[in-house]
């Protein structure tokens, strides 16, 4: 069984750490017209709605992820238990804590408290082997660092930066336990394509491998096709991103009869049925795979906030082509180094300047495609006048000012071409590492 959990990848965010207070726009960014609209790059991509793969096609695909990458793993293939030592390692190396971070008083981690929370990872106490237990997330959820909600900065000031968290999980998530915190508070968990520890509380337990299939390998499942779906259960606001799958068991007309995981006082699995009216916010299983399905769930991310590591639910660069590619079908890898080394059609670009590299462009990739460099990933909208067009939740961009490199914070899903610059006064397009088409 492979168990993966990953860094956070910082050097993008690390380069952009000193930002100018003012909020003037780049020439490269669309603020305004028909290239900040779907259906304008829709009607601009030939062959918009032929599909890239069929259903059977888009299995295939999934499986060789699967075998050809440790970041995302097929969860109904793994074993009843693991060997404890395996399971120490693999905590050991996820559970890490940054040198130099900071608490949200701004006081940097003092070696007692970090040793306090490595005690809490119960490392001690690992048994020779250890039962993988079988759970489903009953909310949204953050996948942290270490088993704790306290966050840490790199500046000794709090940001939206947060090292210890890692990603968010949607409700009706299949995943593993794989170990319990000292306190019994958190739980360290494989997804398919994550590792980490999370709130047990958001986690309901089941021992009917049935029932866990459901949401693991759901036959019968609706696909949130918008940016986000949110519905009342208990009195909670159950809040579900682009991509999620919430499995029914019946439909009547327009409307489904879903199943909600609810988790009981004792921690284990129960749920709730109930009715759901059908409409643009769902697809009764996944989308067709188009560049032209691609391209409009990506729209309805514009300007809608960067939430690093899914914080403020929304969503980084890379759970934003992660969860667009979702409605399709596809999974992919969590983090963006990891999604530029999955399996499709690959195009490099670092051997190549900035000038071969548009031409690169312009003869391979088409819209759909992922654009790649270091730390950051972007979709490709397609061309006009000879120049590439992106979408991308864009962190933050260099200006040049009179000779002076000026950190602009942008902080949103942005429509922009590659003449944007990074910190070094270089454009995107010439740090560009390679392209993608996953297919």
């Amino acid at each position: 069984m492979k168990i993966i959990s990953y860094a956070v990848f910082l050097l993008f965010f690390t380069s952009f750490s000193c930002f100018s207070s003012s909020q003037t726009e780049a020439s490269g960014l669309i603020t305004d017209g028909a290239l900040r609209t779907a259906a304008f790059w829709q009607q601009n991509t030939a062959e918009g709605d032929s599909l890239v793969m069929t259903q059977t096609q888009r299995k295939a695909f999934n499986r060789s992820i699967q075998q050809n990458t440790p970041y995302v793993i097929d969860l109904t293939a793994s074993p009843d238990t693991e060997q404890g030592e395996a399971v120490k390692k693999i905590i050991e190396a996820t559970s890490i804590i940054p040198d130099g971070a900071y608490d949200k008083n701004g006081q940097l981690y003092s070696q007692p408290v970090k040793d306090a929370l490595l005690r809490e990872m119960n490392l001690e106490n690992m048994p020779d082997a250890v039962p993988l237990r079988m759970g489903v997330t009953v909310r949204r959820s953050s996948i942290r660092t270490l088993p704790t909600a306290e966050p840490a900065f790199e500046e000794p000031y709090p940001s939206m930066f947060d090292l210890f968290q890692e990603t968010a999980v949607d409700p009706s998530e299949a995943l593993l336990v794989l170990y319990t915190s000292l306190d019994g508070q958190y739980y360290y968990v494989q997804l398919y394509n994550y590792s980490g520890w999370i709130s047990a509380a958001d986690v309901a337990l089941t021992a009917d491998r049935g029932q866990w299939l459901r949401y693991a390998d759901p036959q019968k499942f609706l696909v949130v096709t918008e940016k986000s779906y949110e519905l009342n259960s208990n009195n909670e606001s159950i809040f579900y991103q682009m991509g999620s799958r919430i499995p029914f068991v019946q439909k009547n007309g327009t409307s489904y009869n879903i199943i909600l995981p609810q988790r009981n006082e004792q921690g284990n699995l129960t749920e709730l049925a109930m009715s759901v009216s059908g409409g643009k916010s769902f697809s009764e299983g996944y989308l067709p795979y188009t560049r032209s399905n691609i391209i409009q769930e990506a729209f309805y991310y514009l300007d809608e906030p960067y939430g690093w590591g899914g914080l403020r639910n929304s969503v980084d660069c890379s759970s934003f082509i992660a969860n667009i590619y979702r409605t399709v079908g596809i999974f992919l890898p969590r983090n963006a180094d990891q999604q530029e080394n999955a399996v499709g059609q690959h195009f490099p670009f670092t051997s190549l300047n900035e000038s071969d590299i548009y031409s690169s462009i312009s003869q391979n990739c088409r819209p759909g495609d992922a654009f790649f460099m270091d730390g950051h990933v972007m979709l490709y909208l397609g061309e006009l006048n000879n120049t590439p067009y992106i979408i991308h939740a864009l962190g933050s961009y260099t200006e040049n000012n009179g000779g002076q490199k000026i950190k602009q914070r942008i902080l949103r899903v942005v429509v922009s071409d590659l003449s944007l610059n990074v910190s070094s006064g270089t454009s995107f397009a010439s740090v560009l590492t390679s392209a993608v088409s996953f297919h």
